[in-house]
């Protein structure tokens, strides 16, 4: 992929941001939810795996993982797949 001189510019002055606490149980957070627990029951599991976090931010990586999801799906529909 060419990039612009901007493009460029901006990668060798910025980093990317690092991936937040909740992302190294991804799987765990889905499949609980996906069996139906609250937000707040996943939090409690999450705080016995040493993750401080409240039942807020389980809910808002849920809605940011399910848009994701739907995007990925929707780009295999535009391709075909």
């Amino acid at each position: 992929m060419e990039t612009g001189k901007g493009l460029t510019e901006f990668v060798k002055q910025t980093f990317p941001g690092k991936k937040g606490k909740l992302e190294p149980f991804e799987k765990e957070i889905l499949f609980l939810d996906s069996k139906g627990y609250t937000c707040g029951q996943i939090a409690k599991f999450l705080q016995t795996q040493n993750v401080n976090t409240v039942p807020q931010n389980i809910r808002h990586f849920l809605k940011t993982k399910n848009v994701n999801n739907k995007e990925t799906e929707n780009q295999g529909d535009k391709d075909g797949n």
